[in-house]
Order: C-alpha cells, then sequence, then structure tokens
C-alpha cells in the first residue's frame, strides 16, 4: 500500500487508518491512495475503480469544516465503500449501510486519530542567512574543483601542442640523402 497525502494531517496516521481498513475487510494490501483536501467543501467524498489498484480520498480542511467537527466516522465508513469498489462490488450489491456510507465509528478505526501534521514555524533572518552562506560555501568550491580541472586541461593540452610543433619542425628540417650524398 502507498499513501500520496496532499492535505495537512499526517502521512504515518493515514497509512495506519487505511491499512487497518484493509486488514478488516480482507482487501489486497496492493494499493494506492490517493489523498486530496477538499477546496471550500465540509463534505468527504472519494472515488476507486471497479477491481483496480487506486482510490482517491478528499478530506476536508480545517479551514473548510466552518466548526464542524472532524468526522472520522464518515471517513471511515467512505473508505470502506471504495474499499469494496476495489473489490469488485457494484451499489446494487452494497447493503445500504455501506452504499450509504452510514453509521458509527468501524471496530477497526477505533484509536487511530487522524492529526495535522506540526506546524512548521517560519526560518529566523539568521537561519536564512545562514543557508545562504552554506550554499555560496558550496558553489565556491565547485568552481574552484572546476577551475582546477580547467588549469589540468590547458597544462595537457598546450604539452600536446608544443610535442607536435617539435615533431613537425623535426620532419621539416634537412633529409638525408640516399646512399650517403
Amino acid at each position: 500500500m502507498r499513501v500520496f497525502n496532499k492535505t495537512e494531517y499526517r502521512t504515518d496516521d493515514l497509512k495506519k487508518f487505511f491499512r487497518a481498513g484493509i486488514r478488516a475487510l480482507s482487501a489486497s494490501p496492493k494499493l494506492w491512495i490517493h489523498v486530496y483536501p477538499t477546496r471550500g467543501n465540509p463534505r468527504t467524498h472519494g472515488r476507486a475503480g471497479f477491481n483496480s489498484n487506486w482510490v482517491e480520498m478528499w478530506i476536508p480542511r480545517s479551514e473548510d469544516l466552518r466548526g464542524l467537527p472532524f468526522d472520522l466516522a464518515t471517513i471511515a465508513r467512505i473508505f470502506e465503500h471504495e474499499l469494496y469498489h476495489h473489490m469488485g462490488v457494484e451499489h446494487k450489491d452494497m447493503t445500504e449501510e455501506v452504499n450509504y456510507a452510514m453509521g458509527e465509528l468501524p471496530k477497526w478505526a477505533q484509536g487511530l486519530p487522524i492529526r495535522p501534521k506540526p506546524t512548521k514555524s517560519a526560518p529566523s533572518v539568521e537561519d536564512k542567512v545562514m543557508g545562504k552562506l552554506i550554499h555560496a560555501r558550496d558553489l565556491l568550491k565547485t568552481w574552484e574543483t572546476k577551475s582546477r580541472r580547467v588549469a589540468t586541461g590547458l597544462k595537457k593540452w598546450k604539452r600536446r601542442v608544443r610535442y607536435y610543433e617539435r615533431s613537425l619542425v623535426q620532419l621539416a628540417g634537412p633529409k638525408k640523402k640516399k646512399n650517403g650524398r
């Protein structure tokens, strides 16, 4: 199972959550799950191909909830619904509870939170300058290496030019006559 997370929620929590659902329904673990944030919509939804290896889920961002509680039960039920599609079950063959993602939090999802990612603090001015200094030192080292490589190449080709110039002078020098004359 691979989880491609584009949301504000922790990927490790999503992996544990989805893995528990896959085990509970005995679905194939060879699954790619793409998780996206909803845009301005507090509704969780998903889609999956029949007998496929992919599931897509849309989970609301915290600002899209508009004071509504984060509903883990709905996310779990919709994931179950999409897993049934993944296993080749059509809507007409699903129970009403599974088809409409109704009901309480499933047992497999209990105790599995989906927490937001920790917020990153903005880097200080000192950290930014330090990063730029490290980058500048790396580039200086790179250009010094290139400079030495160029100097070595110049020495090599100057040597070859001198060699061929001397060879040409020796070939163009006085020619020896045959039979000593």
